[in-house]
């Protein structure tokens, strides 16, 4: 029996995995180089953090229509996103660089379309 698992839980869940793969294995280095050699850590820390509400992801929205678990997990996942968002974009800290630039719109159309999923989706 196949699982119903809708697009954009797919898409939500493959975007956060490539993220905590991208802080794991890329950021994590650029912040160790800095004034603050434990920022690596915490980074490698977010990246976990990332992997698994992406792995989680990808499990709950195959039951999000039938289990409010599954609902409450995807959007606590959207939650965090939806931080990052603006944590990353017009609250940063600091100058943008031209990465993230497109990647902070991209997490943010990835994670409005997963919201319209969810408010879509109803309970059985």
């Amino acid at each position: 029996m196949r699982s119903e698992i809708g697009y954009a839980y797919v898409v939500f869940a493959i975007w956060q995995i490539m993220s905590g793969l991208a802080l794991v294995f890329g950021k994590a280095k650029v912040y160790a180089k800095c004034d603050n050699p434990q920022a690596q850590r915490v980074a490698e820390l977010a990246g976990i953090g990332w992997l698994v509400l992406g792995y989680l992801t990808y499990e709950a929205g195959k039951i999000v229509k039938k289990d409010l678990l599954a609902r409450k997990i995807v959007w606590g996942a959207v939650v965090f996103n939806a931080a990052f968002s603006l944590l990353a974009g017009p609250l940063r800290l600091t100058k943008a660089n031209k990465r993230e630039q497109w990647l902070v719109p991209i997490n943010t159309g990835i994670v409005i379309w997963t919201i319209a999923a969810l408010l879509s989706t109803r309970s059985a």
